[in-house]
């Protein structure tokens, strides 16, 4: 992401039963986020439409694994590997 600063997950890899934080660039309204399970499976979205720049996602009822976060906003999007220990 350009801007001032980088989206910033933590933490990353996450305890079960725990859920991940998001801050946001300044320049960042609107976003679509998605987890992605292994086998490329969409299980969860969550959209973003307000100017506040930490937002909470809850992953807290996700089984232990290795999941893809896509990201997409106005801008290219970014996909992460998410772990749920």
């Amino acid at each position: 992401f350009s801007g001032n600063s980088a989206l910033q997950i933590w933490p990353n890899p996450v305890a079960r039963g725990n859920n991940i934080k998001l801050s946001w660039p300044g320049n960042i309204n609107t976003a679509n986020v998605s987890i992605y399970n292994s086998n490329g499976q969409l299980i969860r979205q969550w959209q973003k439409f307000s100017s506040g720049v930490n937002d909470v996602l809850p992953v807290n009822d996700l089984s232990p694994g290795m999941y893809i976060l896509r990201i997409a906003t106005e801008q290219p999007s970014q996909s992460v590997k998410l772990v749920i220990q």
